[in-house]
């Protein structure tokens, strides 16, 4: 099974009776698509995430970025079609760019720490930082203090 089998199955978890119910409403109806274009594209570039973790990240890393990967857009997965149209572009954007910039990371060179290596980092803009919440900000501390850890030498 490939990475998009793989994202479908990490992110349907489960499904609990509600889900259940629309599915069946939606067979009912003669709709014999469900998922929506908006979740392909979501599952798609949740698949792209998964296989730059996996070229682009050392195994560290790459774990502690897909546990988040996947609560992000499984949380997105989640919500139900009107808030997930209203989140999508931000959602989405946000996102792409992050791949565009595992995209452009080094190679993890066989041997080499991840001390020894480029790291590839963004700096987030001023106007973004601000519009973040404080449950963000925490979060966002919490992500850097572990990643610091382990870029550090000694660690």
């Amino acid at each position: 099974m490939g990475t998009v089998g793989q994202a479908r199955r990490w992110i349907n978890t489960s499904p609990s009776p509600s889900t259940q119910r629309e599915r069946e409403r939606e067979r009912e109806r003669g709709g014999g698509k469900i998922m929506t274009k908006t979740k392909e594209v979501l599952l798609r570039l949740y698949a792209r995430i998964l296989r730059l973790h996996r070229s682009s990240l050392p195994l560290p890393l790459r774990d502690m970025g897909d546990q988040y990967v996947r609560q992000e857009f499984r949380s997105m997965w989640n919500l139900k079609d009107a808030d997930m149209e209203k989140h999508y572009d931000e959602f989405s954007g946000q996102w792409e760019d992050y791949a565009k910039t595992l995209g452009t990371a080094p190679q993890e060179g066989a041997g080499e720490s991840v001390a020894e290596r480029d790291v590839v980092s963004g700096d987030l803009k001023e106007e973004t930082l601000k519009t973040l919440s404080d449950e963000q900000r925490e979060q966002l501390k919490r992500l850097k203090d572990e990643i610091d850890g382990f870029t550090r030498p000694d660690a």
